[in-house]
């Protein structure tokens, strides 16, 4: 075993203590759920970012800018702008409801249990995917540096995965996942993927261009059209803003400002971190192109193409990229279970026995994920596209307007909810019939993923059947109560220049995207 393999389970070794040091000793129900709304805006950006930042994101993604094409995990950058959708809209909306869980927000804004039942198992099924998806990054991680088999370090990811949101609640999962962000920032960023294109040199990207032009077109080596790419951007900004895990970190600040200071730091970091990760992922296929897992590529190249202690830092920032997140996904999936599922049928649980039963789940869910991951180590992008979607489809439409809007009933939520979901399903299984892969797009119009057509069609049918129907008392005095609780998020600062500067960053963001999606246009030729 290598000294960068030595000094990563130190880590791990040193992770586990710490977090049994630092857990509550009280054994608090609010610690352990929600971190009784202490955490500071580092902390939130610390804990949002390393949740966003994920084995999709620096270990699937960056595989794919390896196997297909520089440019072609461009689409991760759709997550940035869900980043900002979280950051400057809808966190402080859902804040204004006071819930604890996007499911709670539900059953509050549209008075119906039942309504909170059913997107708590959208909730699991979701975030499970997620989190299969981080477990197998980390594995695949594990395995490259290790040397041992791909199934033995998936159960070392999954023990120590529950092990942290067992023992810590959300409290030390917030403090580690902070320290895991600045590893990651550092280690990462910073100094492992510039590093590697350094490693590959301008000139080598320079003839491998003039051998290979299409691994440098948008398309990649795949050749996928403008709409494909459209799609998949589509897919990471409504499938980050509209997701729960995310969202759920906006109730662990102390308020608004920590919310709002936290996310545009996390905002500067993951914009770093996403392009100097598929940078680098691309740099690699100069400096070896044989290797047969995309996913594994930076793992190889922090063992072979960069000084030992880089490496290190790179393998560090990569497996606290996959921890980080998996951690954070667990526990908020057992919550959603026991508090959105269980709780419909237990109503009289109490908040300890509430935590109990989390922490059975942590345990049961953990296992479950342990059986989705074996033998898959190349299917970390498949997982992770197809959470997002889920959340895409099935929430974004809904929160969009519910979260600022009157006018959205229970049956219209109900409808869009259901109709994105079967939708996005339907056009996923449909290659399956066809011979080809689950989720394949070629088959669509213009190539777009099936999340572009189910959120849109969600759309219409959420604006077309709120038209046909009325709100009812409940809902009017939900909606009423939550607008006349509006949080302050700095008091030097009007409502309005506060709206301005929101909208002027969303405006940048939609602008940046479009001129890279014309220069991939461009460079694509179609």
């Amino acid at each position: 075993m290598s000294i960068v393999g030595i000094l990563t389970i130190a880590l791990m070794v040193a992770l586990a203590i710490f977090t049994w040091v630092t857990r509550d000793k009280a054994d608090s129900e609010k610690e352990f759920m929600n971190m009784n709304q202490s955490a500071s805006w580092i902390m939130i950006a610390g804990t949002y970012t390393a949740t966003l930042i994920s084995a999709v994101g620096m270990v699937g993604l960056p595989g794919q800018s390896y196997s297909i094409g520089w440019l072609y995990g461009i689409a991760n950058w759709g997550s940035t702008v869900g980043l900002l959708l979280s950051a400057l809209f809808f966190g402080p909306a859902i804040r204004r409801f006071g819930k604890t869980t996007m499911s709670e927000f539900f059953q509050h804004r549209f008075d119906s249990e039942n309504f909170r039942f059913l997107t708590a198992c959208v909730v699991v099924l979701g975030t499970g995917a997620y989190f299969v998806s981080q477990t197998i990054g980390a594995a695949v991680i594990l395995e490259t540096i290790l040397g041992i088999p791909y199934n033995a370090t998936v159960v070392i990811v999954i023990l120590l995965v529950i092990y942290l949101a067992l023992v810590g609640g959300a409290k030390t999962v917030t403090i580690t996942d902070t320290i895991m962000f600045v590893i990651i920032a550092i280690g990462l960023g910073m100094i492992f993927c510039p590093l590697i294109v350094a490693r590959a040199g301008f000139e080598n990207i320079a003839a491998y261009a003039r051998d290979n032009p299409d691994f440098f077109k948008a398309g990649g080596l795949v050749k996928a059209p403008l709409g494909t790419i459209l799609g998949f951007m589509s897919l990471w900004a409504f499938g980050i803003g509209a997701n729960p895990v995310n969202l759920s970190r906006a109730f662990l600040a102390k308020s608004n400002r920590h919310w709002i200071k936290g996310m545009m730091l996390g905002f500067c970091v993951a914009m770093l971190l996403i392009w100097a990760a598929h940078s680098a992922g691309g740099a690699i296929r100069i400096i070896n192109p044989d290797i047969k897992n995309g996913s594994a590529a930076l793992p190889w190249a922090a063992l072979n193409a960069v000084p030992l202690i880089i490496g290190l830092g790179g393998i560090l920032g990569l497996a606290a990229a996959c921890v980080s997140t998996a951690d954070t996904q667990l526990l908020v999936t057992a919550q959603s279970f026991v508090l959105d599922i269980f709780g419909h049928f237990k109503k009289d649980m109490t908040a300890k026995e509430a935590m109990k039963y989390t922490r059975i789940m942590l345990v049961v869910l953990g296992l479950l994920g342990l059986w989705l991951t074996l033998g898959r180590p190349h299917f970390v992008v498949a997982f992770g596209n197809f959470g997002a979607s889920v959340y895409a489809a099935a929430f974004f439409p809904i929160i969009s307007i519910a979260f600022f809007k009157q006018f959205v009933t229970k049956p219209a939520a109900y409808a869009a909810m259901t109709t994105g979901i079967v939708c996005d399903f339907v056009l996923h299984v449909i290659p399956v019939f066809n011979g080809k892969a689950w989720g394949t797009v070629s088959y669509l119009p213009y190539g777009i993923h099936p999340v572009l057509w189910s959120t849109v069609l969600a759309y219409v049918v959420l604006v077309v059947v709120s038209m046909a129907t009325k709100p009812t008392q409940p809902e009017i005095l939900a909606f009423e109560t939550a607008m006349k609780n509006r949080e302050p998020i700095d008091t030097s600062i009007s409502d309005g220049n506060l709206k301005t500067c929101a909208y002027l960053l969303i405006a940048f963001g939609f602008a940046l995207f479009g001129y890279i999606l014309f220069l991939a246009k461009l460079t694509s030729g179609v």
